[in-house]
């Protein structure tokens, strides 16, 4: 009898082709032949009567809606002016490179048409307003570095810091950025073109992000003929920097002087070629594509057009601060909205004004504004203190009787110590706060301040607990032969953490149950449970938690993209115009649209316009940091942004970075300067885990590797670039720039675990179990640490089992058989939290701030 299979329900079934009915195969193979099945389908109804028309038609309105949209945009990113930045890049001193931008600037804007120059009170030239004939839409505002916001800086700066701070914040507020180069240095070595103050400028700047960039060769002084090889040679050089530094399809100008003046008539070839390059800049200025930084472009922002008194004033009696310009960015300027000056503070908006624009920017042929007659200034909008959104001060109050924000830190004690430490007394290694509360033997002697963590990476930081010996390394009053070894055991250290990370060495005379008594013991890193919420300082009450950062993030972002959109909308309508609605007969719009629309745009500016934003409550103090020879620059924050709450950045420590010999460690004094603000503040560092909630602390920032430096700072969306500089010491008279990156986000609850290893070597060993030996000194510590589990180098895992002797020797239990030259460990775990720059004594002082955003 043959063999044959039988159907059943185990029976195998396999899939069907998945072939759709779609092709017009299969549907005459339906119909039969002779037959055809008429198709419901989209693209079969697209074919009826009329319809290529109408997919014509619509195709070209989506064309020409595309066109408006691209062309309000450009508008709007120019706002009637394209602001261009001078910046050179040679010249070993400021007054060099002040000489060269001087140099470039005047010759751009010697072949405008019309020109305005404005002076600062020391009749220093502050900027210059151009207007050309073969652009009559687009005019220029050129700025130099030297003479933009290099005084200001000057205040707080060194020369060549100043300049370094000068550019970056001259370069967030331009369109275009023209990078000098020197044509007529004397030396052979092409190299030489750029100077190493330049290298350190725009090393700061491609951190920060950069707008269009067109890099100039300047050959102001030399007698040479254009094509000659020598300055073809530094033509190729200026090239590969160039795209070297900026990428492909990077700008590349010569620039000469006036050809009369550098040669004879009758050298008809180079006076063509240099009247050639000449006009090419300019014509590459009004009209090449302007990119401008995304993290600048999307927030509303204001440089003062330098017209009188630098474009702002300020009034000792009402205390009000006015910045007159252009509105830039691309979503309108918000009257209820918070707005950020640097170096002068966070205030509130009292009113816009609107007042008339120079006569520079009308022109009767084709206006950059449909309004050409000169306005008289008056109020457009006036802000309701009812209806901000933000409160000026930027630390949370709640109140614990009525529930609000969090109660974290009220039940704290005073005596709490800074770094956020709990006050409790020691607990054996594994032991939650739950369990330790419940035994009574606690001894409260164990908390003086002779008990210093020896292993905390931030105790040379902290001025409370740390002993008379460990001093502050920032201390100006350190004498320097003290500093000198403060700086080489440092050095020390790093080396120490490279070779052997996470290992502390526990002297004999010490108890590790007292030294180690915050530390406990996890089974797993990854998986581990460890409450966010648990033993927070008494620092994180007053900061702002958020439940989704990335949500909230998410929803201010999407509200602001939808004002701009329906800003511009409404600006292509003609129905809205710097803050009014005017009726356009040939629109129609249905009048609910048109209501929220106007609810939306009633306590809007729009971008482009030329007003006058007054601000309240300026201090004289804070008036009196600005310079009279620099201009001022003004921004709109975002809801939320002038919340303070913990930041976390992704830095790196690249080879541009100049850190020098000395490492940088957890909690060391840094200067942050995010996007448009600037604070100072002490970061911890620590790996970004993307499949955990917890995060190992590093103790020195690595080099060339990404780390997440978490500091006390405002609340500030992405992207956002930042910049890290280390302050001027003795050993080193500029500040130095020590991490470049950018922001990930704002959460108090990211917790941040600091890893120690207690390490021990078998001496004597069988099968599964050995004796350990240098880990403990004394038996109390074998039984403190017995609920902790031990692992070793070889990866076994394994647990104390009892103590033996009176020396620390212990045995031990492993899962499986260990080798004699196996190395056991015993980690342990302790969060780490951030440092205000500020001690604990300033802190609690009255009138000081504990965080100075400026």
């Amino acid at each position: 009898m043959g063999h044959h299979h039988r159907s059943g329900s185990l029976r195998q079934s396999n899939k069907r082709h998945k072939a759709s009915n779609a092709s017009k195969r299969s549907l005459d193979r339906q119909a039969g032949a002779g037959r055809s099945i008429k198709s419901t389908s989209k693209a079969t109804s697209a074919a009826s009567s009329g319809s290529k028309a109408s997919r014509i038609h619509a195709a070209q309105q989506r064309r020409e809606k595309g066109r408006q949209q691209l062309l309000l945009e450009r508008r709007g990113v120019s706002s009637s002016v394209v602001v261009v930045g001078v910046v050179s890049l040679s010249g070993d001193s400021v007054e060099e490179a002040a000489s060269l931008e001087e140099l470039l600037r005047t010759h751009i804007a010697s072949e405008a048409s019309s020109s305005v120059a404005h002076h600062h009170s020391d009749k220093s030239l502050a900027s210059i307003c151009c207007r050309y004939n073969i652009s009559t839409t687009c005019a220029l505002t050129l700025l130099t570095n030297s003479t933009a916001f290099y005084n200001c800086n000057l205040k707080q700066y060194e020369t060549d810091d100043a300049a370094i701070h000068a550019a970056l914040d001259l370069v967030r507020v331009c369109d275009v950025v023209v990078f000098a180069l020197d044509g007529n240095f004397d030396s052979n070595n092409e190299d030489d073109m750029m100077s190493e103050r330049g290298e350190r400028l725009l090393t700061a700047l491609k951190a920060q992000g950069l707008p269009t960039p067109i890099t100039a060769l300047c050959c102001f002084e030399s007698s040479e003929v254009p094509n000659n090889k020598k300055h073809r040679d530094r033509k190729k050089y200026a090239q590969r920097m160039a795209i070297t530094e900026f990428g492909q399809g990077a700008k590349v100008i010569d620039v000469w002087n006036n050809p009369n003046d550098i040669m004879d008539d009758d050298d008809v070839t180079a006076t063509t070629t240099t009247k050639r390059s000449n006009s090419i800049l300019v014509r590459t200025l009004c009209h090449s594509c302007i990119r401008p930084c995304k993290w600048a472009h999307m927030r509303s922002h204001m440089v003062s057009d330098g017209s009188t008194n630098n474009g702002y004033s300020y009034n000792n009696d009402t205390k009000e601060f006015a910045i007159q310009g252009f509105l830039r960015g691309a979503p309108p300027l918000d009257v209820h909205s918070l707005v950020h000056v640097p170096h002068l503070g966070t205030f509130a908006i009292k009113c816009v004004m609107e007042v008339a624009q120079p006569s520079l920017f009308n022109n009767k042929k084709k206006t950059l504004h449909s309004n050409t007659e000169a306005k008289e200034e008056s109020i457009l909008l006036t802000s309701d203190p009812s209806k901000r959104r933000d409160s000026l001060y930027p630390f949370a109050s709640p109140d614990a009787l009525e529930g609000e924000q969090n109660l974290i830190g009220f039940g704290n004690s005073e005596d709490e110590s800074f770094d956020g430490d709990d006050e409790a007394g020691p607990r054996p290694a594994g032991w939650s706060d739950y369990q330790a509360s419940w035994l009574d033997a606690l001894d409260a002697a164990n908390d003086d301040d002779d008990n210093v963590d020896h292993g905390e990476l931030g105790a040379i930081l902290n001025v409370k607990s740390r002993p008379s010996s460990v001093r502050d390394e920032d201390d100006i009053s350190m004498e320097s032969m003290e500093r000198a070894a403060l700086l080489e055991q440092r050095k020390k250290e790093h080396k120490k953490e490279l070779d052997f990370p996470d290992e502390v060495e526990l002297k004999k005379d010490e108890l590790a149950r007292e030294r180690f008594d915050r530390y406990r013991s996890l089974k797993s890193f990854r998986k581990s449970h460890w409450d966010p919420k648990e033993n927070l300082p008494k620092s994180y009450a007053d900061l702002y938690h958020f439940a989704s950062f990335k949500a909230t993030q998410n929803d201010v972002l999407n509200e602001v993209k939808r004002i701009t959109e329906t800003a511009n909308n409404a600006r292509l309508e003609n129905v809205w115009k710097a803050g009014s609605f005017e009726k356009n007969e040939d629109v129609e719009m249905n009048s609910v649209d048109s209501d929220e629309r106007e609810e939306m745009l009633d306590r809007c500016v729009a971008s482009g316009s030329y007003v006058r934003v007054v601000l309240e409550d300026v201090p004289q103090s804070a008036f009196d940091s600005l310079s009279d020879n620099s201009l001022v620059s003004m921004v709109s924050l975002l809801p939320h942004e002038n919340k303070i709450s913990v930041l976390h950045m992704g830095v790196c420590q690249s080879s541009t970075c100049e850190p020098g010999k000395i490492p940088v460690k957890s909690k060391d004094l840094l200067t942050f300067r995010c996007g448009w603000r600037t604070w100072q503040g002490r970061p911890i560092f620590s790996q970004n885990n993307l499949n955990s909630d917890k995060h190992k602390f590093e103790r020195f920032l690595p080099a060339n590797a990404f780390v997440a430096a978490s500091v006390f700072g405002p609340v500030t969306y992405t992207p956002c670039p930042v910049l890290a500089f280390r302050e001027p010491s003795k050993d080193n008279a500029r500040r130095q720039l020590v991490a470049l990156g950018s922001i990930i986000g704002a959460d108090a609850d990211r917790v941040v675990i600091k890893r120690i290893v207690l390490t021990g070597y078998p001496v004597r060993v069988h099968k599964r179990h050995a004796t350990v030996k240098y880990m403990f000194f004394n038996p109390e510590d074998v039984k403190w640490f017995k609920p902790a589990g031990l692992t070793s180098k070889h990866g076994l895992q394994g647990h104390i089992m009892e103590s033996v002797g009176e020396h620390g020797t212990m045995k031990c239990l492993f899962n499986q058989p260990i080798k004699q030259h196996d190395t056991v460990c015993l980690p342990l775990y302790k969060r780490i939290y951030p440092k205000y720059a500020s001690n604990e004594e300033e802190e609690n002082s009255p009138g000081i701030s504990k965080l100075v955003v400026m």
